[in-house]
């Protein structure tokens, strides 16, 4: 079993504290969202500073394109822009919509798993990084970044994500 650790780094208000979860880091999920162009140049700011502290290509990196369900009508930011990023970068690139399913999400975030655990038994690290301090599962966790807060909608499903 792998546990994880998911950093919402929206809350660092300094650069020292962006550092900080980039140095223990073994692999990064930058998510941005397609009708916000300002989150697009924050994530390309993310991939640079990751890229710097971290060397490039070396960490397994995964962009997503958040807000898929809102392209029609919203969209700031062009899929090519998130693909050429992409290969700037050296990452995985995934336009997907947490409000519609998490399905996308889920699948994402295992193709990461799925690329860091060998890389870390190749660099002779644990495969296990320290538990969170709040006892939050990583289900819980993606659902809090992606804005769904695990209580019953009004169709009586409780939202949720599983890995």
């Amino acid at each position: 079993m792998t546990e994880m650790e998911i950093l919402d780094t929206s809350g660092c208000k300094n650069a020292q504290c962006l550092y900080d979860h980039i140095s223990w880091g073994n692999a990064f999920a930058i998510i941005y969202s397609i009708c916000d162009k300002q989150s697009f140049i924050h994530a390309r700011h993310l991939l640079e500073t990751i890229s710097v502290l971290k060397g490039p290509g070396m960490y397994p990196i995964m962009l997503l394109g958040n807000k898929r369900d809102l392209a029609e009508h919203s969209r700031q930011v062009e899929v090519n822009d998130g693909q050429e990023m992409c290969l700037q970068y050296q990452c995985q690139f995934y336009e997907i919509s947490a409000a519609e399913s998490s399905v996308g999400v889920c699948l994402a975030f295992q193709s990461l798993i799925r690329q860091v655990c060998p890389l870390l038994s190749m660099r002779g690290m644990p495969a296990i990084r320290r538990k969170t301090s709040s006892g939050i599962t990583v289900s819980k966790m993606i659902g809090l970044v992606f804005g769904k807060n695990g209580k019953n909608g009004r169709n009586g499903k409780k939202k949720s994500l599983s890995i």
